[in-house]
């Protein structure tokens, strides 16, 4: 099971993915932009290769639902 970041690429975000990569997680995450440059910048710049990245809105509920048929994401995530 992996765990669902949404604006990961935000301040907290990309804090909260640096806290899962260190624990030797590999989290999804899901963001409106297209440079992860504060990931980088937080988690190292080999980061970008240990996470999953969709592209997305969270107020997109079908786009949240494909993660879970892509099988990125268990169901009970999207509760």
């Amino acid at each position: 099971m992996s765990t669902l970041v949404t604006g990961a690429f935000g301040c907290i975000g990309a804090w909260v993915l640096r806290g899962l990569l260190a624990a030797g997680e590999r989290p999804v995450a899901f963001d409106l932009g297209d440079d992860p440059w504060r990931v980088r910048m937080i988690a190292g710049p080999d980061a970008i290769d240990r996470f999953v990245l969709m592209r997305g809105d969270i107020a997109d509920r079908e786009a949240i639902a494909r993660l879970q048929k892509d099988g990125r994401l268990d169901s009970r995530e999207l509760t």
